[in-house]
This record gives structure tokens, C-alpha cells and sequence, in this order.
């Protein structure tokens, strides 16, 4: 955007608003708001109205590559003063037993469903890690290890282990604050000082099994690098924040890069550093100030005492000539994915100058991650499904409260056994056709585990409560 282009989206509303510039409306709308009066709800839709018919002709104004849309702050006013503005709100609100027991029933039903992913989860993750190991052990039996400067014919659709540098020859730029790097990515980071609602729940069930919640709302402004919307907060008037970022966060990216004689578009990217600013960077925007070796501010306000749509600007790249290590298939000048024998596909990257070994070791490292990471996430979810499929039963006790807790209580008992005994069978199941010695092993465990519970709770109990009968009839 050039200057006089950013000149006159400053001042895109000039006219209408007595010599005042876009600029000082996007920047002052909160300090405005708080001297401007209450105005009537059909004077506030005709006025929205005028704004996005200014808005449009303002878009239109310009070509896209000097400016997009989502680069536009709309204008926008505060009715409320800061004396009168209601920045705390606590609703209340009640849910019969009848409505409680309702939503349980339905619970059920999703439950189940829960339950059902929950197993297919816990199934295919055991298969797929197997499959992967196997696939890392071939791996590591089949690999050549090739001459990153030179590609060698031979070594065609084989498994290679290649260590080189990436490096790319072109320049990024971002042209509004004349930024330029020489490197894999250049990002621009935009942070927007908004309006910020925070919502904090509090459920207390009642005599006779209703639930009552209560929610308070607070607002406070802050900065943050996502856009707010402030229509959907519960208390939109006197909070009002723009409904766009003025600066838009960017990303550019190199196209092409070489891996020694190899073809490196695929492996840029690496370590992350932040670029330094200067004064030249912000030369023209009267608006912009620097902050910090790395920020710059844009706005009516200041760095320490900001306003609502001011924003701080950093950029952030990825550097150019980076040490990396890969094992993939040779194609060509290119480096691709290498399928196994039973499907499975290797290609892995590792910065920095790591042997054959080590590639597979921390290959296998992050399979196991990933096996359990599936593994903690399936028996959560059956626990959650198995849950709520005992809930009514907790539900249906909360006409009292007191004895409501203990029924809970037990219900969370009977989920967490239920999901110990079904995961351990469905992860032996998993595991029977690759594993059968440990498939069987945790097969044993779940069936013990089972039998156990099962004995507690229908064998051992009963008769222990009719021999307590017994006992008080011979007393007597």
C-alpha cells in the first residue's frame, strides 16, 4: 500500500465526520465512545448502514495487491460511558429435574456412541503402531547412505540417508513495513489491544433434583492476536471492538530451495528468530512507533496506556541455511516418501547432522509417543462414555442432593472398572494377530480384572449380607 493510498484510507471518512480521519475514528472509537450519548436503536442501524456502504466503496477503491479487505477496520462507537458501562454481569439460570433426567437419557444414546469410538480408537492405534515398528525396523535394515553433492543413478527409488544444508536464494519482503529477509519464511505478527470476555461457570443442584447455574461474565481489555467478536458477547454494548485487524498477520514463503544437488523445497523451515526494526521500517505511517527493538506500535494511544484497536507488529523468520538430516526415498533429484512392504510410508527429517542410528531410534521414540498419547485419549473417552451411560442412575438420585453424591461417586467407580476391564480386552484383541504373548497376557488381565469385579459385586456380597441375616436371626 503506498502512501497515498494509506493516506486516504486514514482518512476515508473525513467527510462525514466533521474533519476528523478514518484513522483517528479506528484509533479514538473508545475514547470517543465515552463522551458520545446513548443514541436510539433505529439511529444506531442507520448509522452501522452508512458505515459498510463506506466500507464497500472504500474496498472497491483499491487493487487487491495494494490492500485486501481484511486489512479494513470498521468504524464503530461505544453508546455507553465508562461510568455507566456494566464491565461484570452474573446470570442465573435453572434446570428442572424433569429436563435434568431428560438430557441424561439422551446422554445414553451419545454414550453409547462414545463408547463405540472410543474402542475403534484404542483398536486401530495398536495396529498402526505395530505396523509402523515393523516399518522402522525394515527401514533400518534397507537404507544406503548417499553423497547429498552428488546423485548417484544407482541409489534410485532406494531407501537413502542424506545430510546436507538448505539453502534458498530468494529475498522475502513485506512491502507495508519494508521488511526483507533472506531465508524460508517471513512472518508478520499482529497483535489488536480489544475488548476481551471471560465467562466462569458455577452449577449447586437443589432439593428436589434441579440444578441451578450460575454465570458471571467480566470484560476487560487486553491484547490478543485473534479478533474478538464483540456481538457475541453477552453485554455487547459499552465493549465494542473493530470487526477487523487493520494490519492483516502474513506469511511468505520461499518457493524453492536446493538440498545440495537435491531438490530442498520440501524441507525448508527449522528454528524461528526474530527480525530487528528500525526507524526506516516505520518511515511514513504517522501512526507507527517503535516499542522495542522487535515491535512496533500503531495507534492513537501508548505502548503503556493503549486503546482499544491499537496494535503491536513483530515479524519473526525462519533463516536461511540450515544443517538437516533425512531418510527418504531417492526419486530423481528429489527426495519422496518410501513405502514399506506392508504399506507403511518412511520419511524422516531431523535438524542438524544425526547418524542412521539415531534417525530410527527417535523415529521409534515418536511412535511410542503417539501410541500412547491414542492410548491415555481412548481410555479417557470410555470413561467419559461409560459415564454417561450410568448417569441417570446419579440423576434420578439428586432429589436429595446428599444421597445425589454418593450415587455419582459410585456410578464414576463402575465407569472406571468397566473401562479398565473393555480397554485392556480391546487393546489384546488389537494386538492377538502381531503379539500373540503379550496380546494374551493383557487378555488374561482383563479377564481377572472382570471375574474379580464381577465376583465382589454379585458373589461375595450377597452371600456376606445373608450371612449378617443369619447372625441377627440366631441373636434374636
Amino acid at each position: 500500500m503506498t502512501n497515498n493510498e494509506e493516506e486516504e484510507f486514514f482518512n476515508e471518512n473525513e467527510e462525514t465526520n466533521e474533519g476528523s480521519s478514518a484513522e483517528d475514528d479506528f484509533f479514538n472509537e473508545a475514547s470517543d465512545d465515552e463522551e458520545a450519548e446513548e443514541e436510539q436503536a433505529d439511529e444506531e442501524e442507520e448509522v452501522e448502514e452508512e458505515v459498510e456502504a463506506e466500507e464497500e466503496s472504500m474496498a472497491a477503491s483499491f487493487d487487491e495487491d495494494s490492500m485486501e479487505e481484511d486489512h479494513f477496520a470498521s468504524d464503530y462507537e461505544d453508546e455507553v460511558d465508562a461510568v455507566d458501562r456494566e464491565d461484570r454481569y452474573v446470570e442465573t439460570s435453572t434446570e428442572s429435574y424433569g429436563q435434568r433426567i431428560g438430557n441424561s437419557l439422551f446422554g445414553i444414546l451419545f454414550g453409547f456412541v462414545l463408547l463405540f469410538g472410543s474402542c475403534y480408537l484404542l483398536w486401530w492405534n495398536e495396529g498402526r503402531a505395530v505396523k509402523r515398528a515393523d516399518a522402522l525396523e525394515e527401514g533400518a535394515s534397507s537404507f544406503v547412505v548417499a553423497d547429498v553433492n552428488k546423485i548417484d543413478p544407482k541409489n534410485d527409488g532406494k531407501l537413502v540417508h542424506v545430510v546436507g544444508t538448505v539453502h534458498t536464494d530468494e529475498n522475502l519482503k513485506d512491502k507495508k513495513f519494508k521488511v526483507e529477509v533472506k531465508g524460508f519464511s517471513l512472518r508478520r505478527e499482529v497483535k489488536m489491544f480489544q475488548w476481551v470476555e471471560d465467562v466462569k461457570s458455577k452449577s449447586e443442584k437443589k432439593l428436589g433434583g434441579s440444578k441451578e447455574t450460575t454465570k458471571e461474565y467480566t470484560y476487560k481489555k487486553e491484547w490478543s492476536s485473534s479478533l474478538k467478536n464483540s456481538e457475541n458477547f453477552k453485554i455487547a454494548k459499552g465493549h465494542k471492538n473493530p470487526k477487523r485487524f487493520l494490519y492483516k498477520p502474513t506469511t511468505y514463503n520461499a518457493k524453492k530451495a536446493t538440498f545440495g544437488a537435491y531438490d530442498g523445497s520440501q524441507l525448508m523451515g527449522g528454528r524461528s528468530e526474530d527480525v530487528k526494526v528500525s526507524e526506516a521500517n516505520i518511515e511514513g505511517n504517522k501512526y507507527a512507533k517503535l516499542v522495542s527493538e522487535t515491535e512496533i506500535f500503531v495507534g492513537k494511544g501508548t505502548f503503556s496506556d493503549p486503546k482499544v484497536g491499537d496494535m503491536l507488529v513483530s515479524f519473526s523468520y525462519e533463516p536461511n541455511d540450515v544443517t538437516k538430516t533425512v531418510m527418504a526415498k531417492q526419486q530423481g533429484n528429489k527426495l519422496v516418501n518410501y513405502t514399506t512392504s506392508d504399506g507403511e510410508t518412511l520419511y524422516e527429517v531431523n535438524l542438524g547432522e544425526v547418524s542412521p542410528k539415531s534417525v530410527i531410534k527417535k523415529a521409534e521414540s515418536g511412535n511410542n509417543f503417539v501410541l500412547w498419547l491414542c492410548r491415555i485419549g481412548g481410555i479417557i473417552l470410555m470413561f467419559i462414555a461409560f459415564s454417561m451411560i450410568f448417569n441417570p442412575l446419579a440423576v434420578l438420585a439428586d432429589v436429595v442432593p446428599f444421597i445425589g453424591s454418593i450415587v455419582g461417586f459410585g456410578v464414576s467407580l463402575i465407569a472406571g472398572v468397566l473401562t479398565v476391564c473393555v480397554s485392556f480386552v480391546t487393546i489384546a484383541i488389537a494386538w492377538i494377530a502381531a503379539r500373540p504373548i503379550l496380546a494374551y497376557s493383557l487378555l488374561g488381565i482383563g479377564l481377572v480384572a472382570g471375574a474379580f469385579f464381577i465376583y465382589k459385586t454379585y458373589i461375595e456380597k450377597p452371600k456376606e449380607g445373608a450371612a449378617q441375616e443369619e447372625k441377627e436371626l440366631e441373636e434374636v
